[in-house]
């Protein structure tokens, strides 16, 4: 069987439009990247890292008897009420004063969100290699600053146990819990040394190569077909994903633009420089050579001089909503935010395709 042949087979199987992707495929082909969709897990394999973050600690969260929820504090002393406020949440107490964890807890989230809107697809975790390279200089200084607070409070460390230890006796004493004793000492008992506390703190990057088809001849034909059809089809399926990532963020973006024009009657310059840096974003994503992906990011360019942000932003997100649709994940454009109805932004995506049509024309005749 020749590989052409291999390959409307594989394009058979997928869910996805066979004509669609191999025209998602054409950019890649006339620059020589790849021959056909069989090569195309290779080539995002070149393209980008699969990353995954690694973030814990002891949390040194005790839970409480229910009896002591929904308790008035304002019936209680200042003690109770200090102590309320700076170690109990939620049904448990934390060791950890609750600023201090806070900040802690911000900056884990603040790792994984970054690494969310950093990625373009593969369940928010590939990356490609250059947005990677800024990825980890963000990340490394995020460490650095969560190592840091770890320190800090380390350093405090004995003074944070005896505090708590004396204050926690205090509230017991103020519930008059029968049964504070047993509490005081199953809490106590658990609270770590600051050496232990020190050596719980990990953050990580664990990286890994997008999955291609590699020794497969230990298994039967049949089996092999069965491995190298599945992987060609979580490989388009991820092309797709990564292109209706990459259109929904320029989407957000120039949602966000419009209404803040609409609000203030200009473009401030914060939204100007979060266009601005999407649209250099978007194409730092568009690993697969994408027109529609790269006639975006032009418009996005070109709104920020435009003296009609509306207008200009309108046509944008036809173009995205439209195209999404006709590759079949207009799902993955979230126009929940957008004051257009899905009939407005399929009215400007036809706008916009019959400009694009007399453009490439033009074009054609100056040539």
């Amino acid at each position: 069987m020749t590989k052409l042949v291999e390959t409307a087979v594989t394009l058979k199987n997928t869910k996805f439009n066979s004509e669609k992707t191999e025209e998602l495929l054409k950019g890649l082909k006339d620059s020589g990247a790849i021959v056909g969709v069989e090569d195309l897990a290779n080539y995002i394999r070149r393209s980008g890292l699969i990353v995954k973050e690694s973030i814990g600690r002891k949390r040194m969260v005790f839970e409480l008897n229910p009896k002591f929820y929904g308790v008035n504090l304002s019936e209680k002393g200042e003690a109770v009420q200090g102590f309320h406020k700076n170690h109990v949440k939620s049904g448990s107490i934390g060791l950890i004063p609750k600023e201090e964890e806070k900040k802690l807890i911000n900056l884990e989230s603040s790792v994984r969100m970054l690494r969310r809107r950093s990625s373009i697809g593969y369940e928010d975790r590939f990356m490609p290699m250059e947005t990677y390279e800024k990825f980890k200089q963000e990340f490394n200084a995020r460490k650095k600053s969560y190592f840091e607070m770890r320190d800090a409070i380390a350093k405090n460390w004995n003074d944070l146990v005896s505090n708590f230890r004396r204050e926690l006796t205090d509230w017991l004493q103020e519930f008059n819990a029968s049964d504070r004793e047993v509490l005081f000492t199953t809490i106590m008992s658990r609270v770590p040394t600051v050496e232990e506390y020190k050596n719980s703190f990990y953050m990580d990057l664990n990286i890994k190569a997008f999955p291609v088809a590699e020794n497969l001849d230990m298994f039967r034909d049949e089996i092999k077909d069965q491995i190298a059809n599945g992987l060609t089809d979580d490989t388009v399926a991820t092309m797709y994903e990564i292109i209706g990532n990459t259109l929904n963020q320029a989407f957000e973006t120039v949602v966000n633009a419009i209404e803040s024009h609409k609000s203030n009657g200009t473009m401030s310059a914060r939204t100007k420089g979060s266009v601005k840096r999407t649209a250099e974003m978007i194409a730092e994503k568009n690993i697969f050579a994408n027109p529609i992906i790269d006639d975006v990011k032009a418009m996005m360019m070109e709104m920020l001089r435009s003296p009609d942000v509306t207008d200009m932003g309108e046509e944008i997100l036809g173009a995205i909503y439209g195209y999404g649709k006709e590759l079949g994940i207009g799902k993955q454009i979230d126009i929940s935010k957008c004051y257009l109805s899905a009939e407005e932004l399929t009215m400007y995506y036809e706008e916009f395709q019959d400009n694009r049509t007399t453009s490439m024309k033009e074009e054609a005749i100056a040539e």
